[in-house]
């Protein structure tokens, strides 16, 4: 947009381990493996002669990817590719190791990288896992028919073992992920929410070259609608108001309960649909069905994608409650944006 200050766009970053795993915690399981590994060689008679060699082997790229992530805080594509593919292989081997007393040893040692992927890799690199086994497996059998039925299904049940608690550390860590940054009495997301998700809007501007946008709408006569109805009716105002915020927005914005009787929505788009949404916000909290009038009184602030602001998502909020406030002071159930061609303090990101 005119008047907007912009800069060398930098590359945007890529996630590359879950984004509650510390690298360094993923550094240790994985090095913890490796050790395990080593131990059980040193140990006579508790590997196969010929299984040393295989085990030794498998130690190597948990040293290798948990000496990256030690150095480098981050896992790439193609190291989670590589434990991805390690953890098949591994499982594959474990699934030779259960035909002989030795199979336990094997699978439990070889079962680790698995769980490593379920723990802290993205959700889908799990499923990737388990279906790149399931078929080695099931052409490995195949091509090595010997005791087939035995082989099939003991390593079936190994893959299952290994994936199922990894499963079921993905499906909690989901849980806690959505509680940790959702607001329990809006459903909206809260301001760690809002915290996690603009840098994925920052990203969608930068790929659609449009604006960034902050709208920040705040009810109005909130305090009296607690001091003369009580706080159950205050939080069902708020409830409403949510809903109806949530309902008058795009399915790709992002709506935020910001604090106390506050709402914001971020939204990657032109000018002229960041003002449409405002009033169809605006509109929509006026038409809600409550115990009495509600309103809300909204600011906006918006930004040009290239611009390099690390503390950009405060300066829009900061910019659009300024905003918030003066459409208060006008009267409230109104709102406020940056002027005309950007021209105003609010466009002019910094002046």
């Amino acid at each position: 947009m005119p008047g907007l200050a912009s800069t060398t766009r930098r590359r945007r970053p890529r996630r590359t381990v879950h984004a509650d795993a510390a690298p360094l915690a993923a550094a240790a399981f994985l090095l913890s493996a490796a050790a395990l590994i080593y131990l059980s060689l040193a140990v006579p008679g508790y590997i196969r002669r010929d299984w040393a060699a295989a085990f030794a082997l498998t130690g190597v790229p948990c040293i290798a990817l948990g000496a990256l992530l030690v150095r480098r805080g981050r896992l790439g594509r193609a190291g989670m590719v590589g434990v991805v593919l390690f953890g098949d292989v591994a499982i594959v081997l474990s699934g030779y190791a259960s035909t002989d007393r030795h199979g336990t040893t094997a699978g439990a040692l070889l079962s680790l990288p698995t769980l490593f992927t379920g723990t802290f890799l993205p959700p889908r690199w799990l499923k990737v896992q388990i279906a790149i086994a399931a078929g080695c497996a099931w052409a490995i059998n195949v091509l090595v028919p010997a005791e087939l039925g035995v082989h099939v299904i003991r390593t079936a049940v190994l893959v299952v073992a290994c994936s199922c608690p990894s499963a079921i550390v993905v499906l909690l860590r989901r849980q806690l992920d959505r509680a940790v940054v959702t607001d329990p009495l809006t459903g909206l997301l809260n301001r760690r929410g809002l915290d996690a998700a603009f840098p994925s809007a920052v990203a969608r501007a930068r790929r659609s070259g449009l604006p960034v946008a902050v709208l920040l709408a705040d009810v109005d006569h909130f305090k009296l609608i607690n001091d003369e109805l009580g706080h159950q009716a205050g939080d069902e105002v708020l409830r409403t108001v949510a809903a109806a915020t949530a309902a008058a927005v795009r399915a790709e914005d992002v709506a935020v309960r910001f604090g106390g009787e506050e709402l914001a929505v971020v939204l990657v788009a032109p000018a002229d649909q960041v003002r449409a949404a405002a009033e169809r916000i605006r509109r929509a909290v006026e038409q809600v069905d409550a115990l009495r009038p509600v309103t809300v009184s909204i600011g906006a602030a918006w930004a040009a994608p290239d611009l390099d602001d690390p503390d950009l998502l405060d300066t829009l909020v900061r910019l659009a409650d300024a905003r918030m406030y003066e459409a208060k002071r006008a009267g409230r159930n109104r709102t406020v944006l940056p002027g005309p061609g950007g021209t105003d303090v609010g466009a002019r990101l910094g002046s």
